[in-house]
């Protein structure tokens, strides 16, 4: 196996200090974001035979930090360590994991509403105001943005105007609350905080990317993520409500997905003690989000991501094709990768 030395300037901080890189070598760094799944990294690293151990695993706790040019490209915990013997010493990998798995720490036994409850809350804003002010100063992990703006009362969406959390976790509480108001949690990798957007609305930087760097790219429709109808179920009054080719009674039809495919499949979706009035809804902008999600641009370009204030996910990637046409594209995703090979950024992004 042959070592080489990645040519650029780098900086990794386990936390609670620098590594060391005078006596091991810097293979390869991977790190990723991604707006509606997991954001992480790999960093590798060969170690000579002799050289002292990096460092006690009792001392590895705390934020990693990974700089490259001087700029903070990732920040987050770390996930798992595996050492794999190679001649003449050790191979170390490091994966990492973003800084929003602080935020899932445990939620139970509590009541939130108007009246008779543990805590008083008028509606899902000031839900998830106290959700969030109660998880920042457990974990530590900043929020930053603004906290999405609904005013519908607690009264007209849960039953008895009281939503009741028996065994759950603070992530999962407030996860289920964005779901409900067509919002998605997330974290850059470099940001070290936490961020709510609404998808299909994100007030982001307008960018392009230069014809010089562009490696390659693609566009897919993915046809059968495409659903002609969404049902929402809720699992407590076992009552849902569908939207598009098939929608439930008092809702229009909206054969937009159903025209692009011709199938009429179906997207379930559940929530849990919400009103029947609020699931229609919920079922109509996951339909929304389903036909935009398909049609994905991805392009592979020269040297790393971007980076809009403080943001590289959820930015808007504005696209000229062959034919000049031009496209707006929101993007969900993104891998830099910096080895001896090259370095490059695959981006993923669906149409706006």
């Amino acid at each position: 196996m042959k070592i080489i030395q990645i040519p650029r300037n780098y900086q990794v901080w386990t936390g609670q200090k620098e590594i060391d890189f005078s006596k091991r070598v810097l293979m390869s760094i991977d790190y990723w974001g991604e707006l509606f799944g997991s954001t992480g990294a790999e960093i590798r690293i060969f170690e000579p035979m002799l050289t002292p151990p990096l460092t006690p695993i009792t001392n590895l706790g705390g934020i990693w930090k990974i700089y490259i040019d001087q700029i903070v490209r990732f920040q987050g915990y770390l996930e798992n360590s595996y050492k794999e013997r190679a001649k003449g010493g050790n191979i170390l990998t490091f994966s990492l994991r973003s800084v929003l798995c602080a935020w899932d720490l445990l939620l139970t036994n509590t009541t939130f509403g108007v009246s008779g409850a543990d805590h008083t809350v008028n509606n899902m804003t000031e839900y998830l105001q106290y959700l969030i002010n109660q998880v920042v100063s457990l974990s530590g992990i900043q929020f930053n943005g603004i906290i999405p703006s609904n005013n519908v009362a607690f009264d007209d969406l849960y039953e008895n105007g009281i939503l009741s959390v028996v065994n759950s976790s603070y992530l999962t509480e407030i996860q289920k609350a964005c779901q409900s108001l067509g919002f998605q949690i997330f974290t850059n990798p470099f940001s070290g905080d936490v961020q709510i957007i609404n998808p299909l609305e994100v007030p982001g930087n307008y960018f392009q990317l230069l014809d010089d760097e562009i490696v390659k790219a693609g566009f897919t429709v993915d046809f059968p993520s495409i659903p002609a109808t969404v049902l929402v179920n809720d699992d407590i009054s076992n009552i849902g409500k569908s939207y598009g080719h098939i929608p439930s009674d008092g809702i229009s039809p909206d054969e937009t997905n159903y025209n692009m495919t011709g199938i009429n499949n179906l997207a379930f979706a559940t929530v849990s003690g919400m009103k029947e009035t609020a699931l229609g809804g919920i079922a109509h902008k996951i339909y929304d989000i389903s036909r935009k999600a398909s049609q994905v641009l991805t392009v592979k370009k020269a040297n790393l991501e971007a980076v809009y204030d403080r943001r590289a996910l959820a930015e808007i990637l504005t696209w000229t094709d062959s034919s000049q046409r031009i496209g707006e594209y929101i993007i969900d995703y993104f891998r830099a990768s910096i080895s001896p090979d090259g370095i490059n950024t695959e981006i993923r992004a669906f149409v706006k």
